[in-house]
């Protein structure tokens, strides 16, 4: 590939910093060598088409070895944007509680949301890469589990019920440690 420059300049610096050399020109024809870069002339699993990915996924479970990588960078590829969905899902009941709950409140809970998803998302990955899990399941298991809070959320607000996360989240640690805590 070339690329023809004008009116430009190009800056030199050495690499001790003790040079500075200032080239102007008009007229500049740079020749690139596409694909010298990279180790080995292979590609990475995110530089892949999703054609690639199902291939390579392929090759390495017929020669029995770690498939899930390419796997995981695959269903990645439609879980991630996929969430933009479902936390709109979650802002709409969230948006249209009472003002009394407040900004703060409400920053809160988006940063704690983000946070357990974000969770879920490298325990799922890791958990999918080590085959622990499928890849399927471990790329979309924090979609499937915001989608179904989403859902309730949608319920609550429908049916006019109060939103109080709080006093869920509160329930919710109270009964696991109730079960952790129950005597064998």
């Amino acid at each position: 590939m070339t690329l023809h420059l004008i009116d430009g300049s190009i800056h030199r610096i050495s690499r001790d910093l003790s040079s500075y050399q200032l080239i102007n020109f008009g007229d500049y024809q740079l020749h690139l060598t596409l694909g010298a870069g990279q180790k080995g002339g292979r590609k990475r699993y995110q530089e892949m088409s999703l054609s690639e990915l199902r291939k390579i996924a392929e090759e390495l479970s017929q020669k029995k070895q770690n498939f899930y990588r390419p796997l995981m960078e695959f269903h990645k590829r439609f879980s991630l944007p996929f969430a933009c969905l479902i936390f709109a899902l979650i802002g709409v009941p969230l948006g249209i509680q009472s003002p009394r709950s407040g900004r703060s409140r409400s920053f809160s809970i988006s940063l704690v949301l983000l946070l357990v998803y974000y969770l879920f998302l490298v325990g799922g990955r890791s958990l999918g890469e080590k085959g622990a899990l499928p890849p399927l399941l471990a790329m979309w298991i924090g979609n499937i589990v915001f989608t179904v809070f989403g859902l309730i959320l949608f319920y609550r607000v429908a049916n006019e019920k109060p939103l109080n996360i709080f006093l869920w989240v509160q329930g919710l640690i109270e009964a696991g440690t109730r079960i952790v805590s129950k005597p064998k």
